[in-house]
């Protein structure tokens, strides 16, 4: 299967990157790559965001009956998540940046067309707690609390909501479980945003 074509933006961040691999080299790290597949990461954001969704479904269920049949405005609620995929990315860079010594200067955004995938990516390696809370942040602001406040209101809009922003979110949440999977003996580590793909750089030594 041929590489997917890299747009400028992108060719520009790895030529980035691979100057950052070669200094970091230099400086005497190793350089791991947990890279997921566009395709694979959509797929499996579906399976891995599949329990929160069904927890949400069948607590709310339990309380108010079926969120997904009461009356609201689909055109708003198409509205909202538009809006919310939106945020959604800005939620990743506003967090990156808080945490990043060049602050915003380090956060790109972008849109892969081919798989209709909008992105946020930082071009700083950080320690693995920002990089996890980066990732995460997104799916707490938009989709649990939503979900909790949906149940607590007995609003089947915010559930409807919650729910598509939660399965938005399932790709951070496999970034999150590879972060949390690897292991190394070494003690140093540092974590870095794939620069053109779906993924993570770990710097080690």
């Amino acid at each position: 299967m041929s590489e997917r074509k890299l747009t400028k933006a992108e060719a520009r961040r790895k030529q980035a990157f691979e100057e950052l691999k070669l200094q970091m080299l230099e400086a005497g790290y190793q350089t791991k790559e947990l890279k997921l597949g566009v395709v694979q990461a959509n797929i499996w954001a579906i399976v891995a965001s599949a329990p929160f969704c069904i927890l949400v479904l069948v607590v709310y269920g339990m309380l108010h009956g079926n969120p997904l049949l009461e009356d609201y405005s689909r055109w708003l609620l198409m509205a909202a998540i538009i809006i919310g995929i939106v945020v959604h990315e800005l939620l990743h860079g506003l967090t990156w940046a808080l945490f990043a010594k060049n602050g915003w200067k380090s956060i790109e955004f972008g849109v892969i067309w081919q798989y209709a995938t909008p992105y946020c990516t930082c071009s700083e390696p950080m320690k693995k707690g920002p990089m996890i809370l980066a990732a995460i942040m997104p799916t707490i602001i938009l989709g649990f609390l939503p979900a909790v406040l949906g149940i607590l209101l007995g609003k089947g809009f915010l559930i409807a909501f919650s729910l598509i922003l939660i399965i938005g979110g399932g790709g951070d949440m496999l970034i999150i479980l590879n972060i949390l999977k690897y292991r190394s003996k070494t003690k140093e580590k540092l974590y870095l945003d794939h620069p053109y793909e779906v993924g993570t750089f770990v710097f080690e030594k």
